[in-house]
């Protein structure tokens, strides 16, 4: 019994704190960075991780926004793209998973080639990007004042941190090689993940005299939204890893320069983390190098092999 009320009052302690910052986050915009990185539990019903993960980046929204009336509750949605044909076994099999929802083609591929697939009942949909589904954070008005203000922008996602393990990268190196290409431009905007901001990883781009932005800590249901507000403002965007980011940035009609750099990871002690094997990291390296290539010109730009390539991983804009 005394694990039960536990139980309970854990819950409501969540349901009380996410619902508070839902509803205060839900006027900050992505300039107001620092106070969008603070933070606070998701809450869900289900006590699944994977159908917990549904609420990150705001991607239920999306996903429901996609398929309205024929949206499958008992569904997990892969949070991101993830390279390397990885799979989360774990999420995939939930008690009662009905439907996994991703993005293109090649999830479509790997989820099919690892052994969840054996579970005949669970439908696998592909949705294409996700950000095509979501509106605008702010209202045109209010973009339109901005991009007077800040004129032709450079959007850059440099490659982040997370809970389970810290990045390092030559940011000196990074930010050299970002000044060359804003030359071309009036303004950089450095979208930065909430828990870099914590670690105080965007001071050097503040030097540097870069724009700090952020789309949100990733409980945020607004995420994308910020997020579709920066790439829509952006005339051009740039990042150092390969990510969701890239798909999204195309998806929305702004070219994207991938500038390859030596990326270290470290985990986080006493936090869980993932055993990548010798196969995955194989594949990602291949992954990393051709989509390093594909996409390895500041020339702003989107050509049609690197189209082709967003459909296959990402999937195809079905949108307006």
């Amino acid at each position: 019994m005394k694990k039960k009320i536990i139980i309970l009052l854990r819950y409501v302690k969540y349901f009380i704190f996410y619902n508070y910052y839902v509803m205060r986050n839900k006027k900050l915009d992505f300039f107001q960075y620092e106070k969008l990185a603070v933070n606070f539990p998701i809450f869900s019903k289900s006590l699944e991780p994977g159908i917990i993960g549904n609420k990150c980046y705001g991607n239920l929204w999306a996903v429901k926004n996609a398929l309205g009336s024929k949206f499958e509750k008992e569904s997990m949605i892969e949070h991101g793209l993830y390279f390397g044909e990885y799979v989360i076994n774990s999420e995939c099999q939930i008690k009662g998973l009905k439907t996994i929802y991703t993005y293109g083609k090649y999830r479509l591929e790997a989820l099919q080639k690892s052994n969840i697939y054996e579970l005949k009942h669970i439908n696998i949909k592909t949705i294409g990007p996700y950000i095509q589904y979501v509106n605008n954070f702010s209202n045109k008005n209010k973009l339109i004042k901005i991009k007077k203000m800040y004129g032709k922008i450079l959007l850059v996602f440099p490659y982040h941190s997370s809970p389970e393990r810290d990045s390092q990268f030559d940011t000196d190196n990074f930010i050299d090689k970002i000044k060359v290409v804003a030359s071309n431009y009036d303004s950089v905007f450095i979208s930065m993940f909430w828990l870099d901001i914590v670690y105080g990883n965007h001071k050097l781009y503040v030097d540097a005299g870069f724009t700090i932005v952020s789309s949100g800590h990733r409980n945020d249901p607004y995420f994308l939204q910020r997020q579709r507000d920066l790439i829509d403002l952006a005339d051009m965007t740039m990042s150092n890893e390969i990510g969701t980011h890239i798909g999204y940035c195309i998806c929305l009609g702004k070219p994207h320069f991938l500038y390859s750099q030596k990326i270290c990871t470290t985990p986080i002690l006493n936090k869980p983390s993932d055993n990548f094997d010798d196969e995955y990291k194989n594949i990602l390296r291949k992954e990393r190098a051709y989509l390093s290539e594909i996409f390895s010109s500041s020339i702003p730009e989107i050509t049609d092999k690197q189209i082709k390539v967003v459909e296959y991983y990402w999937g195809k804009k079905t949108s307006s």
